[in-house]
């Protein structure tokens, strides 16, 4: 808008300018370089006022407190470079400006950030007013490359109609049936720790190991395909299991584990073109980062049309022939190509192609990152204290003697390692941010906002604020969570944010439970968590809070 009203001022002046008496523009050259001088001065004025001006002698939001300094020109953007955990920065800010509602803060070019602090905040941005907010134009150009468009880059009406179409798979009565493929994979990593344990020195990659397992579970519960991931670490040989999934060329090791390091573990190089994706297209920069993530998002983009068309086509010829059965429980890409059907929810409601490819994308990535992140810290909180670990075992060998395979029901009585997970998603906060625009002038915790008004949604801001914790908030401690421990604050539903909240909650949290206590159910009894064998370094600036490697030490539990 400011070039165009730029364009417009210096097309005006040209005009002006003989009339005035100012200049002589005698030719169509003359005429054009006075334009473009014109503009050139027009658009470096504009820019200075927006950049140097604006934010802090006109801005509505310039008396709202938030942190100093800052560069000149990148504001505090600088800082999210040298925080331990990607949300750090936020936790600082909450205990700087305790019971403040709204901060900001500026970023690249002094663009302005709002931050809520509050409960309350959290309620009106994620709740109350959800779809007054939408996804910010910024994070939307950083992930619809490897994201697409799906249920998480959606807004609206659009939002509303995929979270329809996919609440059916993710029910409680659908995701019940999948525990022996939970048990399944989780019984798979179990033989992989037993081999390194038997044959090597003790020591795994928590985060590869859980990432590997998580993503086998997904591989089954939302395409129908075995990835083999967890039967290539078993592996003593260099090559990698022959990959199962359609399309796959059996004489390249690229993998569905490789093309999601490369995107959520990427080199700071990749790090800084990611985040500065947001601002600028750099993607078609020639760097070996760009290079690595377009070999990453081609091969996910591919792999899944493939096997998008492939299931289509499966249904609908059987559905032709008459012979195709509608099970209760049945692969999310099994569902999409059901709802594609003429007649279908997804059909009426216009689905294609490429946002069913966005929806995998999604579901994928979402599925098996969190989860894997909350079973690594967990493990390293064992592998740091071992009274912790050693009451989550008893409670869980106390209900496997009773009932050696635990169902959902069962499972729901196991308080202590409830307890150890929830701790985890406080003191972790895995999603590390959630990025909200105004997608209309409104008012935000009695502050009015202009549309395109950017929000910071920090999980952690709630999770480590000592107003709400107390002095103990920076120590791990589970039993906080015992019911008749928790103040009516800590209670409170938006002040446990890890999965999100309202309309916008993610919609596999019940599946990820699930998932991680059945992983824990089959991995504690059998295995002992030493210590940590080196230190690690978490992945920030990022989307999770997410260690970049963690080697632990283990020993079999005979």
């Amino acid at each position: 808008m400011s070039t165009l009203k730029c364009v417009s001022t210096a097309a005006i002046s040209v005009q002006l300018l003989p009339r005035l008496g100012i200049a002589k523009l005698e030719s169509w050259s003359a005429v054009g370089i006075a334009f473009l001088v014109l503009f050139s001065i027009c658009w470096i004025s504009v820019a200075a006022f927006n950049v140097l001006i604006y934010p802090h002698y006109f801005s509505p939001y310039r008396h709202l407190p938030g942190p100093k300094g800052g560069h000149w020109f990148f504001g505090h953007f600088p800082s999210f470079f040298k925080q331990k955990y990607p949300w750090s920065i936020y936790v600082d800010w909450v205990r700087e400006f305790p019971g403040v509602p709204v901060i900001r803060y500026l970023t690249i070019a002094n663009n302005e950030v709002l931050v809520p602090l509050t409960p309350e905040g959290m309620k009106e941005c994620l709740q109350t007013k959800c779809y007054e907010f939408k996804k910010t134009e910024q994070w939307l150009r950083m992930v619809l490359d490897f994201a697409g468009w799906g249920i998480v880059t959606f807004s609206g009406a659009a939002h509303r109609a995929s979270r329809r179409m996919l609440s059916k798979p993710f029910s409680l009565s659908n995701i019940r049936k999948l525990e022996p493929i939970f048990n399944q994979k989780a019984v798979e990593l179990c033989e992989v720790m037993d081999r390194i344990c038997d044959e090597g020195d003790g020591v795994i990659d928590a985060i590869e190991l859980m990432a590997k397992t998580t993503l086998d579970i997904m591989g089954l519960a939302a395409l129908g395909r075995e990835l083999s991931h967890l039967q290539s670490a078993q592996s003593t040989s260099k090559e990698k299991a022959a990959t199962a999934y359609a399309g796959a060329d059996k004489n390249d090791n690229y993998d569905f584990h490789d093309a999601y390091q490369c995107i959520v573990s990427p080199s700071m190089t990749g790090k800084i073109l990611l985040f500065a994706s947001g601002y600028l297209n750099v993607r078609w920069l020639p760097l070996q980062a760009n290079r690595e993530f377009k070999r990453a998002t081609s091969f996910l983009n591919g792999t899944l049309l493939r096997l998008i068309r492939e299931r289509t086509a499966e249904v609908h010829t059987a559905m032709r022939a008459g012979t195709h059965e509608v099970k209760e429980s049945r692969d999310i890409l099994t569902f999409i190509a059901e709802e594609s059907l003429p007649g279908s929810d997804g059909a009426a409601v216009g689905i294609t192609e490429d946002e069913f490819v966005g929806n995998l994308l999604q579901i994928m990535v979402a599925g098996h990152e969190t989860s894997a992140t909350v079973l690594t810290w967990s493990a390293y909180m064992f592998a740091t204290d071992h009274a912790l670990q050693d009451r989550v075992r008893a409670e869980i060998n106390a209900l496997l003697a009773t009932t050696p395979n635990p169902t959902y029901a069962d499972l729901e009585g196991l308080h202590h390692t409830d307890n150890l997970l929830k701790e985890v998603n406080r003191v972790f906060s895995p999603a590390a941010v959630t990025y909200r625009e105004a997608a209309q002038d409104l008012t935000f915790q009695g502050i009015p906002l202009r549309k395109g008004t950017v929000l910071d949604v920090i999980p952690a801001v709630t999770h480590m604020d000592p107003q709400i914790w107390g002095k103990s908030v920076d120590d791990f401690d589970p039993s906080r969570w015992e019911a008749e421990r928790l103040t009516p604050t800590q209670a409170d539903p938006y002040v446990f944010a890890g999965f999100s909240n309202g309309p916008r909650i993610c919609l596999g949290k019940t599946f990820a439970w699930l998932e991680m206590k059945l992983v824990l159910v089959q991995m504690v009894p059998r295995f002992r968590f030493v210590k940590l064998e080196e230190e690690f370094e978490i992945e920030s600036p990022g989307l999770a809070t997410r260690p970049s490697a963690m080697k632990l030490r283990i020993e079999k539990i005979e």
